[in-house]
């Protein structure tokens, strides 16, 4: 975002950022709200919020971290009860809000008047049901890999939010995440999982364990009939025919790249990156 002006370089730009907002306003019915991370003081962040106050925004939702930090660092929660009463407008809190405690507590402590979630809720979507998640992260996961695979999800998609965002389940710097991370195919990801146990025997599995992903991947593919291998299916999203990411590297050898694969080359990078 920096690189190209988007994103968090608005921080760096707010005569642009009201003016976007103007421009907004006066195109729209609906309200206009807008997402920023704090500034490196607090006098810095205000300034930011009265400036897009005056623009005409409707609520500001405020990630409570400097641009540079990541998810690993802890959010800073004790500022936002200050910035909640620096302006008019209704302002809600983001980072770290992984469960309906910390929401609660959040919410609570700052005075906020809401509160946006990603990790918690890509991790388990029950994660704030009243009496507690529904389901255990090893039980979403298997049921995010069947619910793909059925509706023919883009296998890199799949095996970016696993690796990414399932890391209760897959452990950053394991065996079983670096097997996951090499992977190259809807099928290996099934493979994997099934071979490390995540779908019958993991700790927070539930009695019994969980069906083979394996089997309900070949029971799929064996489903399709004519229409088409499985692992090739998902791709029609795009402009182009698409294929699955182990075949798609082959684009670039010595080989293909003599035949002139410029158009295959396109339908690689429309397809996205893993």
């Amino acid at each position: 975002g920096d690189r190209v002006g988007m994103g968090a370089a608005m921080l760096s730009k707010p005569d642009d950022a009201a003016a976007i907002i103007r421009a907004l306003k006066n195109e729209v019915s609906i309200p206009v709200t807008a997402k920023i991370r704090m500034l490196k003081t607090r006098e810095e962040t205000v300034a930011f919020m009265h400036t897009l106050v005056a623009a005409g925004v409707d609520a500001i939702a405020v990630h409570c971290r400097h641009v540079p930090q990541r998810s690993s660092t802890p959010a800073h929660w004790d500022e936002l009860r200050h910035l909640v009463q620096a302006v008019p407008v209704p302002v809600l809190g983001n980072g770290d809000v992984v469960s309906r405690a910390s929401a609660e507590e959040w919410q609570t402590k700052s005075g906020c008047a809401g509160l946006m979630v990603a990790r918690g809720a890509c991790d388990n979507p029950s994660c704030f049901a009243l009496d507690g998640p529904s389901s255990t992260p090893v039980e979403m996961l298997h049921a995010h890999v069947r619910l793909s695979c059925r509706y023919e999800e883009v296998f890199q998609n799949m095996k970016y939010l696993y690796l990414r965002y399932y890391n209760t389940v897959v452990t950053p710097g394991t065996d079983f995440f670096n097997d996951l991370s090499i992977a190259r195919s809807r099928r290996q990801l099934c493979e994997v999982l099934d071979s490390y146990g995540a779908s019958s025997s993991s700790e927070d599995a539930p009695a019994g364990g969980l069906p083979s992903l394996v089997a309900f991947y070949d029971e799929l593919v064996a489903g399709r009939g004519v229409k088409g291998p499985m692992e090739e299916a998902g791709w029609g999203k795009g402009a182009a025919k698409h294929h699955e990411y182990h075949e798609t590297m082959g684009i670039f050898t010595p080989e293909a790249m003599a035949k002139g694969s410029d158009s295959a080359v396109g339908d690689w990078v429309g397809g996205g990156s893993d």
